[in-house]
């Protein structure tokens, strides 16, 4: 149970003693959990030249992460954008391309979302927001398929991955390859 705070594990503690207690000779497990994310992700762009943080500042009682920017020039960090994400517990995946634009997919624990993709511009604004709805209509296989399939977070079975030319990243799903357009937040199928 690393990383979980103490109260937390007295409280899931005191459940299975009370479980026990009421049901004598029965086995009570504890409750699934999902493992919290690291405190503290740092993702860089391919050419080294931007890096994004993702952090906790308060060992994730308030579940959401801080994310901030950075361009780097000469082994110095210099801080372009800060701010919170919606994203319980941060995104599941994050990639950053050479200009410095972000795309946050997914979210760490396992929920039909309303951030499944997300892309944000050098200076942190929003470029667009898709749901888990969103891409779902885009890929045309049933909800219940791309849940099923996925291994990797609530829709996603392979990994994201920036295209060659960096412009555009794409992740499986549902049997397909999803695009998402870096520029202007498009999402689509690659042919």
């Amino acid at each position: 149970m690393t990383g979980i705070p103490l109260h937390r594990r007295v409280a899931r503690l005191a459940l299975c003693t009370l479980g026990a207690l009421l049901a004598p000779g029965l086995a009570v497990a504890e409750p699934d959990s999902q493992p919290l994310p690291p405190p503290i992700r740092e993702i860089e762009s391919p050419s080294g030249d931007f890096v994004l943080v993702l952090s906790t500042p308060d060992s994730w009682e308030s579940r959401h992460a801080n994310a901030e920017l950075f361009a780097i020039e000469n082994e110095v960090r210099t801080s372009l954008w800060s701010r919170t994400l919606p994203q319980e517990f941060g995104p599941r995946y994050a990639l950053l391309d050479n200009r410095g634009r972000v795309l946050l997919l997914d979210e760490w624990i396992h929920v039909k979302s309303d951030t499944a993709a997300v892309v944000l511009d050098r200076n942190g604004h929003e470029v667009a927001r898709h749901s888990f709805d969103d891409i779902q209509k885009v890929v045309d296989v049933p909800a219940r398929d791309l849940v099923r399939q996925a291994h990797l977070g609530w829709w996603i079975t392979l990994p994201p991955r920036l295209g060659p030319t960096l412009g555009t990243a794409s992740i499986g799903t549902g049997g397909k390859l999803l695009l998402v357009h870096l520029a202007d937040g498009q999402i689509s199928l690659a042919q």
